[in-house]
């Protein structure tokens, strides 16, 4: 199964994580990545039956990590929720 992300990872493992997201989901994220939240807010608006908050404990947790190429990016998806790891802004 190919993922549909962009852009397209080099690298993609699959372990077996799943997570079903509540509806509201919170989106947690540092200062750094705020409107990148406001922005995932904003789009899931537009989605039938879906809502998204701003807030922590978040069900989905967006971060920036220092280094690398800016482009890059980790998501990994567990029981416990998903994480979205950028390397640039």
């Amino acid at each position: 199964m190919k993922p549909c992300l962009l852009p397209e990872p080099r690298e993609v493992r699959f372990t077996g994580g799943a997570f079903a997201l509540p509806n509201p989901f919170r989106i947690e994220a540092g200062p750094r990545c705020a409107r990148a939240a406001e922005n995932l807010v904003r789009a899931v608006r537009g989605e039938p039956g879906m809502r998204a908050v701003a807030g922590a404990p978040g069900h989905v947790i967006l971060a920036l990590e220092p280094g690398g190429d800016p482009e890059a990016y980790d998501l990994a998806i567990s029981p416990r929720g998903v994480r979205l790891s950028g390397r640039g802004e």
